[in-house]
C-alpha cells in the first residue's frame, strides 16, 4: 500500500505529486527531463566535437593548400626556364639561318 508520507516523515511536494499522478504523466515527465538533460548537457558537447572536427579538417586543408602553392610556384619557375632554353634556342637558330 502506497501512503503519502516520505520515508523521512515530512511530506515533500514531489511525492505528493508523483504518487498522486497517473504512471504514465510520470513516465511522461521523467521522459521529457531525460531529453531535456541530454539537449541541455549532450547538445553543448557535440557541437564542441564537431566545431574541433572542422578545425582539424581546416588546419589540414591549409597546409594542403600551402604545400600545392609551393609546387605551383615551382612548376612555374621550371616552365619559365624551359620557355626562356627554347626562346634562346630559337633566336640562335633564326641567327644561323638568317646569317648564312
Amino acid at each position: 500500500m502506497v501512503t503519502n508520507t516520505p520515508p523521512n516523515g515530512k511530506p515533500a511536494i514531489w511525492y505528493e505529486w508523483l504518487f498522486g499522478q497517473p504512471a504514465y504523466i510520470v513516465i511522461l515527465v521523467s521522459l521529457l527531463a531525460a531529453i531535456a538533460y541530454g539537449t541541455w548537457y549532450g547538445l553543448p558537447a557535440a557541437l564542441n566535437q564537431i566545431q574541433a572536427g572542422y578545425e582539424k579538417i581546416d588546419a589540414r586543408h591549409a597546409s594542403e593548400r600551402k604545400e600545392m602553392r609551393e609546387d605551383a610556384k615551382s612548376d612555374r619557375a621550371e616552365f619559365r626556364e624551359a620557355i626562356e632554353n627554347n626562346t634562346e634556342a630559337i633566336e640562335r637558330l633564326t641567327e644561323g639561318l638568317m646569317g648564312r
